[in-house]
């Protein structure tokens, strides 16, 4: 799942990442956000998450999201 930190409604993207982790478990979460502020935050909480600052060039995110699924998959 790729998902931005700051969302609309009571719900950012790191308690998501957690949610899905809870419900979901084996499914890859990959953070996104332009604040650096919150790139710190996720590293705190989520160190385990992947998280990749804004702007990014989508050739690079669908690279690191390829490689994140071949390392999951087992």
């Amino acid at each position: 799942m790729f998902t931005d930190i700051r969302m609309p409604g009571s719900m950012n993207g790191i308690d998501l990442a957690n949610w899905v982790h809870a419900h979901r478990p084996g499914l890859a979460v990959v953070l996104t956000s332009g604040d650096a502020r919150k790139a710190e935050l996720a590293a705190q909480i989520t160190p385990e998450e992947p998280f990749i600052p804004k702007p990014y060039d989508l050739n690079t995110v669908a690279d690191q999201i390829a490689d994140i699924a071949t390392h999951k998959v087992k």
